[in-house]
């Protein structure tokens, strides 16, 4: 199965043997935005929501849609992923600044890890060695890094200025992650500008590749493909670019 949450309050469940697919809306607030989801352990499936402070789980087994609140404030939450040992998800709350945990048994935030202010995160990713969550810090743009075995937080910084006002600041902002197909670096997108850069998590260097795209475009939505190359793609061309080097 295949799940997608869609801008339109709705939960799109696709078989791909059957190829058929089932739209899920019931229980989803309207004008919540769906944004990133996970499947857990137990096949239960959650995601975050950009416009109001929820956070869904659907059970594939009933077809129910629980929701709950954060209950730690109105700030909405936007990246998920799970923990490596299966018991926690693990949230960004952008105008917050926190990472919080989701402990999946009592379902419950049990954990709020305070960010920088105004360092903005936002995207959220499982680094390749298993332990550390690599953090799109949008309003200070830097990358972050938090330890899951130590609590450890660091800020690496990026040639981008800062953008510390509004999220809908046309500035460019570092939007999404993946890990590189050497398993020692981290590759981001920049939305609002034609930019993708990697970096090294041995040295904690960080380069720039060319991109491909021309200047006025945007670099979104990046992953390594199966020629072991990385992939993104321009939402203002509607076309996709590989980097050759990777």
């Amino acid at each position: 199965r295949f799940y997608f949450a869609g801008i339109f309050d709705k939960l799109v469940v696709f078989d791909a043997q059957t190829r058929q697919g089932q739209i899920v809306t019931k229980g989803i607030t309207a004008g919540s935005i769906p944004a990133e989801i996970v499947v857990a352990p137990d096949g239960d499936v959650y995601w975050t929501s950009q416009a109001k402070p929820v956070f869904d789980r659907f059970d594939p087994r009933t077809g129910r849609v629980t929701e709950s609140s954060p209950a730690i404030g109105s700030d909405t939450l936007h990246g998920l992923v799970v923990d490596p040992n299966g018991r926690y998800l693990w949230v960004t709350r952008l105008n917050a600044a926190q990472l919080l945990r989701f402990n999946l048994a009592t379902q419950r935030f049990d954990q709020v890890f305070q960010l920088p202010r105004e360092s903005g995160p936002q995207a959220l990713m499982l680094g390749a060695d298993g332990h550390t969550l690599w953090i799109a810090l949008q309003y200070s743009s830097k990358l972050g890094s938090y330890d899951l075995r130590t609590g450890a937080f660091r800020e690496f910084d990026t040639p981008l200025a800062p953008q510390v006002s509004a999220v809908a600041q046309p500035g460019p902002k570092i939007i999404d992650l993946a890990n590189g197909p050497d398993g020692h670096s981290v590759w981001f997108t920049t939305f609002s500008a034609n930019r993708v850069f990697r970096f090294d998590t041995n040295t904690s260097k960080l380069s720039e590749p060319a991109c491909g795209i021309p200047p006025g475009g945007s670099t979104l939505g990046i992953t390594v493909g199966p020629d072991r190359k990385i992939w993104y793609s321009s939402p203002t061309s509607a076309r996709i670019f590989r980097v050759n080097n990777s």
